[in-house]
């Protein structure tokens, strides 16, 4: 018997709902700009980004670019090529499954403005779930979920590394 409790803070319909809102809110801010440069972090947040990409495709007239960012490594993990499309990024959206503390956040911020100074620099996540120890703010949350320190927040994804539901799992 596991010790473990779970509970369902989003399923794939809402989901579903999230990403779709989040891409029209980028959309309206990114108006100026024209051009989108998505950056996923780690594994879970390249997968959001990637289903946040599909949704901007289809509501921007020119195709975001899609970049990947480990930021559990300890050193820059941008390719030349990464580095070159983030010099002439206008518009930059940090993009990750779940927002705690904002150290990987902060990571990723400090790389990116290694190489970037874009007109808007945002953040997107699906859950946001409190707790900082940086001053850290995503501009776009599917849901906010205050959590106690001992609970866990876990995006789900199906096989094909599309977020299908959002986990509680209590300790």
């Amino acid at each position: 018997m596991s010790d473990k409790i779970e509970h369902y803070i989003m399923e794939t319909g809402r989901v579903n709902r999230a990403i779709q809102r989040i891409a029209m809110q980028v959309v309206e801010d990114c108006r100026e700009t024209g051009s989108v440069l998505l950056i996923g972090l780690n594994k879970r947040g390249i997968h959001f980004a990637t289903a946040l990409n599909k949704q901007l495709q289809q509501l921007l007239p020119k195709s975001p670019v899609l970049l990947n960012f480990d930021a559990k490594s300890d050193t820059i993990s941008f390719t030349s090529n990464d580095q070159k499309q983030l010099a002439s990024a206008q518009y930059i959206l940090l993009v990750d499954d779940v927002l705690f503390s904002g150290t990987t956040m902060i990571r990723a911020l400090q790389s990116v403005l290694q190489f970037s100074s874009p007109e808007k620099l945002r953040i997107a996540v699906l859950v946001d779930r409190g707790h900082r120890k940086y001053p850290i703010h995503a501009d776009f949350v599917g849901i906010v979920s205050p959590t106690k320190f001992r609970e866990h927040v876990e995006v789900r994804f199906d096989a094909e590394n599309n977020p299908v539901s959002v986990n509680l799992l209590e300790r």
